[in-house]
């Protein structure tokens, strides 16, 4: 008797691995695209203008979630640390020396995690 029942509850469920399966492997052949981190470029520029407002900035790169910027400012340290308090950005440096009017800042944006992305799609490349 329990063996004809563990027989009949196998059938039922065999259905269901079947679909567990269809669905594990949609997850590994389109994560990649569908988990891609999000930098929202729009937003961001937006953020750094509204943060930059009245400083000159002569280059901005961004990959990556990390954003490199340098321009000319007459207080450096003010717009280092308006960034810094500003919850979009993350991690934010000056990345080399800067002068009293010269600035070269380091930044990631707080929402994107290239790092992570990378571990759990291509560990073998991280």
């Amino acid at each position: 008797m329990a063996t004809a029942r563990l027989d009949s509850n196998r059938a039922m469920s065999a259905e269901a691995h079947e679909d567990q399966a269809v669905v594990v492997d949609f997850e590994n052949r389109w994560g990649p695209i569908n988990d891609f981190p999000n930098q929202d470029v729009a937003t961001a520029m937006f953020r750094l203008q509204e943060v930059l407002a009245g400083e000159q900035l002569s280059s901005l790169e961004l990959s990556e979630g990390l954003i490199r910027i340098q321009g000319t400012s007459s207080d450096p340290q003010a717009i280092l640390q308006r960034l810094e308090q500003d919850p979009m950005f993350t991690e934010v440096v000056f990345s080399r020396a800067t002068s009293n009017t010269r600035y070269y800042i380091d930044l990631r944006l707080a929402t994107v995690n290239f790092e992570a992305y990378m571990v759990r799609y291509f560990p073998d490349e991280t």
